[in-house]
């Protein structure tokens, strides 16, 4: 099939909504497609393995319990973007931020964590401190401190609780 017409918007950062009309007839003419926009691709690579294992779990189709992990399509590396199928309803996020939530959605939130909790203990290679600092923190935590000598300490503590809690001492 062929793309007839396409639009886009901003969801939020790093987050696009794509509407595709196709041609030909049929109820699916019309398909909605979210797209997420990593900052390497290792990261999205492995967002992408994520959200497949997590559908491959069970996560994929939660009609009844009103909770959907969008199923994947493709990761394009070439734009570090993921596409995926729309998720459908509305996020705890949002229902929180407009003061919406009721008892019930934290209820079922809880239902599914626990349930996410309940899945074999890790999903490929574990995402170590050191990684952490490498992707999240751009390697700059020696810089950090060598521009910063008062925060020297703060820095060095936060390392070290991080690293005890990563080898499981906390």
């Amino acid at each position: 099939r062929r793309i007839r017409a396409l639009s886009s918007s901003i969801l939020k950062r790093r987050t696009l909504r794509y509407e595709l009309e196709l041609d030909g007839p049929g109820p699916d003419r019309h398909l909605c497609l979210v797209g997420k926009v990593y900052e390497s691709n290792v990261a999205g690579e492995r967002g992408h393995a994520a959200l497949h294992w997590l559908c491959e779990q069970g996560f994929q189709s939660r009609g009844a319990a009103g909770v959907s992990v969008p199923r994947p399509l493709a990761y394009l590396p070439e734009f570090a973007l993921l596409l995926m199928e729309e998720a459908q309803g509305i996020s705890l996020q949002r229902l929180l931020k407009e003061s919406s939530a009721r008892v019930e959605h934290l209820r079922q939130f809880a239902r599914v964590l626990l349930e996410l909790h309940s899945l074999p203990p890790a999903f490929g290679e574990p995402f170590t401190l050191d990684d952490h600092l490498a992707v999240r923190c751009a390697g700059l935590t020696h810089a950090l401190r060598d521009a910063f000598p008062d925060l020297a300490r703060p820095i060095g503590r936060l390392l070290e609780r991080a690293r005890a809690a990563e080898e499981g001492e906390l």
